[in-house]
């Protein structure tokens, strides 16, 4: 390691040195690692938006039989409040308690049940969870709490197109006699 790198390092920050270091003795190694960081988060997100593309898809065409309505579901302007971001510690768990309490409010259904709930009206106001989703996401892509609800959606979803005797495919909807 030569004189000038010596410069950067921090007196009183044993654990920043020791990055540092490795960084400078092995930069193939940490850039091969920084690679295989990004690819893997790339992975993620592109794995966020297809799921995001069919549960989109497939809220956009629920059964006539979910009453056409706005009155339940606000996410069209949709911000975390900021008294629960405080109180819970994150963008991520407030977005969760707004989930729970529009879509869960006596809790899910069991593990027996065929979907966690169901939906009481659809139309933009329950599409826009997408984007609620999506937009959540970009900042916690790996979040378990989000990728729960995107599954719940997409399973409540599912069966209301069972109950309804229609299949539901990434984009397009065929009805079964």
């Amino acid at each position: 390691m030569s004189a000038s790198n010596w410069s950067i390092l921090a007196p009183n920050n044993p654990e920043r040195n020791r990055k540092i270091f490795y960084r400078l003795r092995y930069p193939t190694q940490c850039v091969v690692r920084h690679y295989e960081h990004n690819m893997s988060f790339f992975n993620t997100v592109s794995r966020n938006d297809t799921k995001l593309q069919r549960l989109q898809s497939a809220l956009t065409h629920l059964p006539d039989c979910i009453p056409l309505g706005n009155s339940k579901y606000h996410f069209e302007h949709f911000v975390p409040d900021p008294e629960k971001v405080e109180e819970y510690g994150s963008a991520e768990a407030a977005v969760n308690n707004a989930l729970e309490v529009t879509f869960a409010p006596q809790g899910r259904k069991d593990e027996s049940a065929p979907c966690p709930f169901e939906f009481q009206e659809c139309g933009p106001g329950l599409i826009t969870v997408v984007d609620v989703l999506a937009i959540t996401l970009q900042e916690y892509p790996q979040s378990a709490l989000l990728h729960k609800w995107t599954d719940d959606l997409l399973c409540a979803a599912v069966y209301h197109y069972k109950s309804a005797n229609m299949t539901v495919c990434t984009y397009c909807i065929i009805k079964i006699n």
